[in-house]
């Protein structure tokens, strides 16, 4: 992964069971697809695979989120960690 081509990257942690794996999502620049990189929990396969990014809208903890949902390619266990949307900034003047 070279930082200086990415135009999208989200670090975050996926469990199953207790135990918990980190994951990275990214793309470079002028590619459609999205790196997956991740040890899965359940089955502890190494996963580094490209594929579309996919989303849908959850209620959690009593609020709609959107989360990117994705498999294991080995056992097929589904995932999904919370989309950060960026936090408003208010200019004072």
């Amino acid at each position: 992964m070279d930082v200086d081509k990415l135009n999208f990257i989200k670090k975050s942690f996926i469990d199953f069971n207790g135990k918990t794996e980190k994951v990275i999502i990214y793309r470079n620049r002028g590619e459609t697809d999205f790196h997956f990189e991740f040890k899965c929990p359940k089955c502890g396969e190494n996963n580094d695979f490209t594929s579309e990014l996919k989303s849908e809208k959850r209620k959690i903890e009593g609020k709609n989120k959107e989360v990117y949902i994705f498999n294991c390619a080995k056992c097929g266990n589904t995932y999904s960690i919370e989309r950060l949307k960026p936090s408003r900034v208010s200019s004072k003047k």
